[in-house]
């Protein structure tokens, strides 16, 4: 008796040491994880159920001495997502039988171990059924071995209590028949079995040995999708029909791919070979998606061995309940492993063939029948020992980055990145977080428990981690029973248990955040506790790709006034089965996060592109809007900082009308990478077998996206209203005076109170970084106006004239406001003319409609756009007004940009305080025309007629005396006419020069054109009105070939870095380059190969290493330079090379 109540209290510590009196409780972690020292062997079972290991097996496995052999892990179950219940931290150890005392174990012994497997069986009281629980995450079931002196974890001996009122002869057991093999919408963690689409009629064995006359019951789930007609569902035993009952009907829903029959019949006296026949008959042929997902036999079993080993349990409820067992002989053990990992023998008698004990049966207890007479099966070894590891050990990081070791080396990159800034990052493999997490099993709740520790440990907000990045895909199919591809990349992903309704099933990041003890079951009220990003990356190239388009970001390689503008972009009101007014609130939503930004943001400059306010043309596939995506691709081109898109789209396009489609997307080059918000359906539907948009946005290696807050599955357009109005909210407000991290914006938005029940924020989520600052200065300097035109810029009644002379003195102040003396660079600035009222076009699908239309405002005419020099803090800058004002006599709006030569400092700004009115009485006599100049393709070599690739870039030098005109005057912008019909609007590309207004320069890369002959025409007006033109032909060929010149080594004699340096005659094109090295003797000893879009001088500084790793000798080399472009390949260039001592 004393031997049982030491057990039991040990139990009874043990248990309480997992469980928290105390929310969040730090203390419930192990300091370090037992897998941190020791030699350590991984082994895998099947199902639940009894294993041995002998002592040979143990010898081979790599245990020096076998009898002090220990096992720990504790099986396969799904771990709970309520993080109420009670917690197992670490790797516990567990209860072993051994053949022997540990003091004689030896050859020819073994141990047994109770182990869990995938499948969880609970009892379902309303029910009265046990029901069961697939694990999602993975078939494979994992335990751990190793070796050490301290006393082995044996099994303890209960007592059997004597004095009992009921006895029990038959156990209640279960079978179930499911077979994982399809997941039909790619969403959700449900799996079906059989098809019935064309083997409409199947039978399924029930094997039931040892069943009682006593009612069982078999409960079938069976799914179709019936469109508008039942299909009928027939049930039948031998004997005949049982069943007949219709399917729902989806009423063609397109986002419900089947419904469910879920039902039971009962019956006793069933066979203990019993077949179930089930029958499907379709409403009409068109039905589809015809699948058993499960069939699950409740019943009652006499209570006997059935092979080496059985597992039983009764729901009898009783305090003293005697269990008889029958047809047992000697060699069979009763062990009660309710408690899993602390298991207890059974006390029992044998009297004849009949083996008894008594215990209590107030809660159903597991029991497991261990006849060692029978063959009892081991687990699989996994081969050779696992390394030591200590996620428990690890410091509080700032961030937690989760990626698999493939792209381990590109996960350290993008920390290094932000160690610069002083963040803290661990960076950790899945495998190592299953290990001391979910006993070795892939569960994404793993991932939730090895942040929440970091979270639970913290003592105040600062040490908590605040960012968790996870670096890699993912996929619906987390047991990749479908998806086939790039395993050794992926992460886990939590999905609902929904699978069958995309309305309501969905994958979402968030459940990650959860870190709260009462968090995790209600994920539409819980609240984010860490900001949270993905980088869907598949491939070593993905990564590569992502990780340089965040370095670049980071270290701002493309800095400009590009970095004020923001682009809001809607759909129109037409859309099939929906109403105009509702249609319409896509604009409108956009117009009022538009207002806002320009009202509470002045320094930013909002660019509007509302689908409705361009002419809806009707093409062969329908309806279309193709000045809209030229203005949206232009805008991206040029730059913005960010892009907010609302309207309808799917995965692989934007609005019924295709605004933006895939070819567009893998199109993209723009060097200016903004972050995407996209309020639609699915664009970023990342765990698809198929990529999805926002995906190949995010992933182009030539443009895009640098992030992306965007939706993984259906959304709704009232939902997405909240939640975009929430991220607009936060999307620029500067934290300690520097711009907010991605993740911080979308997890403030969600911390909204206005959607704090709100499921559908669920599915909006951050692709990319969640620790990477969106691109705009910081607060340490801004751009201040001191006066204008003579007036200090307080001051009322500053007014700009057509063709009036504008001085704007400024300068660059610090926090104090006190003028940066050591402040020298330049400054982008845009000016505007006075706010107009515009109107939309109220575009329907038969003509336009003044209800439909929007009325808005917008600063839409240009006086001045260029660059100005700042010189010890200062800058002034001077132009003459266009006589193309809109003479409104309003405010206008001016916005800044400022960086000092270094490019280490930035400032922004904005000023108000100007009407623009009224005309010069007395303007500058002006009847000169502009003068255009230095007008080619690609190079300056160009002659008119020469044939060139089909992306040229068009050079233009253009001046005049008083004013080149930039405004957006009806008939007076500067343009490009291509064959005298495409005409392209150039003001944007326009440059300044020096200072002024009054000369600069085009650059303009052109989309791919076709083979074939063509004739430019640019024409540029002055602020007067006075117009010049010039013209020149040009050739597209297939059978044009680059050119590379000028092919330079710099640094020759070399003797620690050398620098290769050439141009091409194909500019802004994708080419490939080739650099080689060889030996006088002609042997390659060193290449470089590399694609990209060059708009510039190509340069590339070699480390002097040859492709062996080891740097070259000293002597004389010869190197060559090479590119092509489609296929073409340029002549050779090449150079001598010293390597010096």
């Amino acid at each position: 008796m004393q031997k049982y109540l030491y057990i039991l209290f040990i139990f009874c510590i043990c248990s309480l040491f997992q469980l928290s009196a105390v929310d969040n409780d730090g203390s419930r972690y192990a300091l370090n994880s037992v897998l941190s020292q020791g030699n350590w062997y991984k082994i895998k079972v099947p199902a639940t159920g009894v294993y041995k290991l002998t002592y040979e097996q143990l010898s081979e496995m790599g245990l020096t001495n076998p009898q002090n052999v220990k096992i720990y892990g504790y099986g396969g179950w799904i771990l709970d997502e309520d993080f109420t219940k009670p917690y197992i931290d670490d790797l516990p150890q567990v209860s072993i039988w051994m053949s022997k005392e540990p003091a004689s174990f030896g050859k020819g012994d073994y141990i047994l171990f109770y182990a869990r497997g995938d499948i969880k069986w609970t009892y379902d009281k309303q029910m009265k059924e046990f029901v069961h629980e697939q694990n999602p995450y993975s078939s494979d079931n994992y335990y751990f071995v190793t070796e050490n002196a301290e006393q082995p974890k044996l099994i303890g001996i209960k007592p059997s209590l004597s004095t009992t009122t009921t006895v029990v002869t038959t156990f209640d057991d279960y079978f179930l028949h499911e077979k994982e093999e399809v997941n039909l919408a790619e969403t959700g963690r449900e799996f079906f079995g059989e098809s019935f689409k064309t083997k409409t009629s199947q039978n399924f064995s029930l094997p039931l040995e040892g069943i009682t006359a006593d009612p069982a019951v078999i409960r079938y789930n069976f799914i179709s999708r019936a469109l508008m007609t039942s299909g009928k569902l027939s049930v039948s035993l031998i004997g005949g029909k049982v069943k007949e009952q219709p399917t729902n009907v989806t009423n063609n829903d397109y986002y419900i791919h089947a419904t469910t029959i879920n039902d039971t019949i009962v019956r006793n006296n069933l066979k203990a070979d019993e077949t179930l026949n089930l029958t499907y008959t379709k409403g009409m042929s068109t039905d589809q998606n015809i699948h058993l997902n499960y069939i699950r036999v409740n019943y009652k079993r006499y209570l006997k061995p059935y092979g080496a080993v059985t597992l039983f349990r009764d729901t009898i409820s009783g305090e003293a309940v005697t269990f008889n067992i029958s047809d047992a002989g000697s060699s069979v053990l009763v062990w009660d492993v309710t408690e899993n990992t602390t298991v207890s023998k059974m006390d029992a008698t044998l009297s004849g063939t009949t083996l008894s004990f008594g215990a209590s049966n107030l809660e159903i207890r597991e029991y497991a029948l261990v006849d060692l007479a029978q063959t009892i099966p081991s687990p699989v070894i996994i081969k050779g020992a696992i390394k030591n590891q200590n996620l428990h050990a690890s410091a509080n990081p700032d961030m937690i980055i989760i990626v698999q070791p493939s792209l381990l080396v590109y996960a350290q990159q993008a920390a290094e990145l932000h160690a610069k800034e002083g963040l803290t990052s661990l960076i950790a493999t899945p495998d190592d977080i299953y290990n001391e997490f979910s006993s070795g099993k892939p569960d994404v709740t793993a991932y939730r428990r090895f942040v929440k520790m970091f979270y639970d440990r913290s003592t105040s907000e600062e040490e908590k981690p605040q960012y968790l990045f996870l670096f890699g895909g993912g996929t619906y199919d987390n047991r990749f029973i479908q998806f086939k591809e790039n395993k050794e990349s992926m992460l886990l992903t939590f999905q609902t248990k929904e699978s069958l309704n995309e309305k309501n099933s969905y994958v979402t990041d968030d459940y990650l955040g959860f870190l709260d003890d009462k968090e995790g079951t209600n994920l539409a009220t819980d609240k984010l506790d860490i900001s949270i990003g993905r980088l869907p990356v598949r491939t070593k190239e993905e990564a590569e790709i992502a990780v340089k388009k965040i370095a670049s970001y980071v270290q701002n390689q493309n800095i400009g006034i590009w970095e004020n503008h923001i682009t809001f972009i809607a759909d129109d009101a037409i859309a099939p089965n929906y109403t105009l007014s509702s249609e319409r609130r896509h604009m409108l939503d956009a117009e009022r996060f538009a207002t806002y930004t320009n009202v509470n943001h002045p320094d930013f400059i909002v660019n509007r592109i509302y689908q409705d306010s361009y002419e809806r043309v009707i093409e062969a596939n329908g309806a279309r809007y193709p000045d809209a995506t030229k203005a949206m691709l232009d805008r991206i081109n040029r730059g913005t900082l960010a892009l907010n898109f609302i309207g309808h789209g799917s995965t692989t396009s934007w609005t019924h009308e295709y605004l933006l489609k895939l070819a567009e997307i893998e199109a993209m080059d723009n060097s200016k990478l903004p972050l995407w918000i996209t309020a639609t359906c699915d664009f970023s539907r990342f765990d698809a077998n198929d990529m999805s948009g926002g995906e190949i946005t995010l992933l182009n290696p030539k443009g895009g996206a640098i992030a992306l807050f965007s939706t993984v599955r259906v959304v709704f357009q009232v939902d997405n209203t909240r939640i975009n109005n929430n991220i607009t909210k936060h999307l620029l407000v500067a934290k300690e005076g520097k711009a907010a991290r991605l993740g911080d914006i979308i997890r403030n938005a969600k911390l909204e109170t206005d959607i704090s029940n709100d499921e559908n924020k669920l599915k909006f989520l951050l692709m990319g970084d969640p620790a990477l600052r969106l691109g705009y200065p910081d607060k340490t300097y801004r751009v201040e106006v001191s006066e204008m035109n003579g007036l200090g810029a307080d001051e009322p009644g500053i007014n700009i004239q057509a063709l009036g002379s504008t001085i704007i003195k400024g300068h660059i102040v610090d926090q104090n406001g006190d003028v940066v003396k050591d402040f020298n660079g330049t400054l982008e600035t845009v000016i505007f003319d006075a706010e107009q009222t515009l109107k939309t076009r109220g575009n329907t699908p038969k003509g336009t409609s003044d209800e439909v239309a929007m009325d808005y405002k917008d600063f839409t005419n240009t006086l001045f756009s260029g660059k100005i020099e700042i010189k010890d803090g200062e800058f002034e800058i001077n132009f003459i007004a266009p006589k193309d004002i809109l003479y409104t006599g309003g405010k206008g709006k001016m916005s800044f940009y400022a960086y000092n030569v270094e490019k280490d400092k930035q400032a922004q700004g904005s000023f108000l305080n100007y009407t623009v009115g009224g005309t010069n009485p007395n303007p500058p006599e002006d009847t000169t025309p502009p003068v255009i100049s230095n007008m080619f393709l690609n190079s300056a070599s160009f002659k008119s007629g020469d044939v060139v690739n089909s992306t040229p870039l068009f050079f233009a030098d253009v001046a005049d005396d008083t004013g080149i005109n930039i405004s957006d005057g009806l008939g007076h912008n500067m343009v490009l006419i291509l064959n005298g019909q495409t005409t392209l609007d150039m003001t944007p590309y326009f440059e300044n020069e020096d200072n002024s207004s009054k000369r600069g320069s085009i650059r303009y890369q052109f989309s791919e054109l076709e083979e074939g002959n063509y004739t430019l025409q640019l024409r540029v007006w002055d602020v007067s009105n006075n117009s010049a033109t010039k013209s020149i032909d040009f050739v597209i060929s297939n059978d044009f070939r680059p050119v590379v010149y000028d092919f330079q080594i710099r640094g020759n004699p070399a003797r620690n870095t050398t620098r290769f340096m050439f141009n091409t005659n194909t500019p802004g094109a994708n080419i490939d380059v080739k650099i080689s090295v060889y030996s006088l003797m002609g042997h390659l000893v060193w290449v470089h190969e590399e694609s990209g879009d060059f708009l510039t001088q190509y340069t590339y500084d070699w480390n002097l290493n040859g492709s062996n790793g080891g740097r070259l000798n000293p002597g004389v080399y010869i190197c060559t330079a090479q590119i092509s472009i489609n296929g073409k390949l340029s002549t050779m260039k090449s150079q001598k090379l010293i390597i010096a001592n």
